[in-house]
């Protein structure tokens, strides 16, 4: 016996973490599949979250955002008389699952699960070692790997499979994954199915092209694959593919089965980077500049060089470059001369700042360079059409225009231009973009502003008393850009960065529990609230909805992060500490 069914299959316009703006292109796909007939439509693996949010998977907000809007689509689709796949990821017991659900007339009545990780970078978050159920919106539901539709009808779901071998008896075989191009090509041509004789219906349906373009780009194929004909759907269609076809199936049925894993979290602590004690933190602060001793000293030996450049502002950050460089100097029995310090005073610049970056370099005793900004800085704005107001070109600019400098005195020597930048600076996305943000190595890249005050304060207690005093000052000192020309001249610092970002303390606490302790925003609100009683409950919460805000605009930034060994507990590289692409959507994660 044979019967006829119409099937759809669709690869929509996607937002990546943005599960309501997805659950309504999927809403759109389902009802223009309706019109025609169709009774089941397949979707891409995790279509509702989109594939490509590599490590926000881990984050329960991303996965309570999709059940949210899973709750929108099953309403939205509760009158069509159609079975509707569609995959987000769902945390349960400590860990987070890849799954596709089978939708039909506003409810769940089929549960799925992938087993097996296809892509470390995308898919690390999740566990393939399955449960015999799942709990979704307070409801449990077995996992399956098969079910049966209008009585005879058997279908297999196989979420993210590279489905090239047909042990099954199942009529029609549902294949939601996510292959980036061109590797899908071959996927799409070279597929043969073993068993022609009772060949199931294979329905395909690939990620869209508008998943993230971090590091790869997806084509949207949807394909059907039948007996008597093939159906495929055009690539890269920036508004989403749907494909609808109609086939003939024969007879036959097919089960599965699965387990699991689960995850804790570390104690509270207002610092998490550092243990609590002070003997734990010097023993941890040393292992710190050893590491960043070993990261410089190779990346030196590498290249073939014992000078070293970079840039001095008075401040925390350029601080411990420096303080770290004199380390691994002293560590490899180098000339600590061949350590070239330049200052590049700007229109901002402050005489603290100055005269603590004068001293600092004083005091260690490392080669001293003054090369000023300020002419090569109007020369640009002259080229460019700038008038000279203090706006993002300016501030830039002076940035960029440092950046330059170091680089190419560094060609000029054979030397290693050594960065500056911090963690939290990179968590915050506070550095400009191709310009303090890029060096040729980064020493201070997964170390926060927190620690960094602790080590400078350690070095400070072990220093001669011209040192320390130096130290201490530079500790004293208001973190700050030093961008824009002040009304006093000068005298003081007044763009003083924690009044525009809130305090680093608070913000390094949220960066810890957001990707080490894996909390949604809205536990972290709660935990911060108690740790920081000195702060009010409605600062907390405008720093953490800063927090999430920039955290997410500035992972372009992060994307092109230079080379830097990780020498504390967190990293935010783009090759190997956190994978996150570039064009994700915060608003799952502030809604809290």
């Amino acid at each position: 016996m044979r019967n006829n069914i119409k099937l759809a299959i669709a690869s929509p316009q996607t937002k990546v973490a943005d599960p309501f703006f997805n659950a309504s292109s999927i809403e759109n796909a389902a009802k223009k599949a309706a019109m025609s007939g169709a009774k089941i439509l397949l979707t891409p693996e995790l279509s509702l979250s989109a594939y490509t949010c590599q490590d926000l998977f881990y984050n329960v907000s991303l996965a309570d955002s999709c059940l949210k809007a899973l709750v929108s689509l099953t309403q939205a689709t509760c009158e069509l008389d159609m079975f509707i796949f569609v995959g987000l990821p769902i945390f349960n017991g400590g860990s987070v699952y890849n799954c596709s659900l089978a939708l039909y007339k506003g409810n769940i009545v089929s549960v799925f699960a992938k087993n097996k990780m296809t892509s470390y970078a995308h898919e690390r978050a999740f566990s393939y070692s399955l449960p015999s159920s799942l709990d979704i919106n307070g409801k449990q539901y077995i996992i399956d790997s098969s079910f049966t539709i209008q009585d005879d009808i058997v279908l297999q779901v196989a979420v993210g499979a590279i489905t090239d071998v047909l042990n099954t008896d199942a009529h029609i075989i549902l294949n939601p994954f996510c292959l980036p191009s061109p590797t899908d090509t071959q996927y799409f041509t070279s597929f043969e199915p073993k068993n022609k004789a009772q060949m199931p219906v294979i329905l395909l349906s690939n990620a869209s092209c508008t998943e993230s373009t971090t590091d790869y780009a997806f084509s949207g194929q949807c394909k059907i694959i039948a007996n008597e004909a093939n159906f495929v759907s055009q690539r890269y269609e920036l508004n989403g593919s749907l494909l609808i076809g109609e086939v003939a199936l024969p007879n036959s049925v097919i089960k599965s089965e699965i387990i699991i894993s689960s995850q804790e979290l570390e104690a509270i602590k207002r610092c998490p980077y550092m243990p609590k004690d002070a003997a734990g933190r010097a023993i941890v602060i040393e292992e710190i500049l050893n590491i960043q001793a070993t990261g410089i000293l190779k990346r030196m030996s590498h290249i073939g060089t014992q000078k070293t450049v970079l840039g001095i502002s008075g401040g925390l950050d350029s601080t411990l470059s420096l303080v770290a460089l004199v380390h691994a100097y002293k560590k490899a029995g180098f000339n600590i001369k061949d350590i070239c310090a330049i200052t590049m005073p700007g229109f901002g610049t402050s005489k603290t700042t100055k005269n603590n970056a004068v001293d600092l370099i004083d005091a260690l005793g490392v080669t001293k360079k003054e090369i000023s900004i300020k002419e090569a800085c109007m020369s640009h704005f002259k080229d460019i059409g700038h008038d000279g107001r203090p706006d993002t070109a300016y501030e830039n600019a002076q940035a960029r225009e440092r950046t330059q400098i170091l680089m190419d005195y560094s060609n000029m020597i054979n030397a290693l231009m050594i960065g500056t930048g911090d963690l939290s600076e990179e968590a915050l996305g506070f550095s400009t973009y191709n310009g303090d943000q890029m060096a040729m190595y980064s020493p201070n890249a997964s170390i926060p502003k927190t620690v960094i005050r602790l080590i400078i304060d350690h070095v400070a207690q072990q220093s001669d008393v011209a040192l320390k005093q130096v130290l201490i000052d530079i500790l004293n000192t208001p973190v700050s850009p030093e961008l824009v020309n002040n009304a006093d001249n000068n005298n003081h610092i007044t763009q003083k960065t924690e009044d525009i970002l809130g305090p680093y303390e608070i913000h390094d606490f949220f960066l810890y529990y957001f990707i080490i302790g894996r909390m949604s925003p809205k536990e972290i609100l709660q935990i911060a609230i108690t740790t920081f009683p000195e702060y009010t409950k409605d600062h907390i919460h405008t720093y953490l909805k800063t927090f999430v805000s920039r955290f997410f605009a500035g992972q372009f930034k992060r994307s092109c992060s230079p080379d830097g060994a990780m020498a504390g507990v967190l990293s935010l590289s783009p090759r190997g500490g956190l994978f996150m692409p570039s064009d994700a959507q915060p608003t799952a994660f502030l809604d809290f």
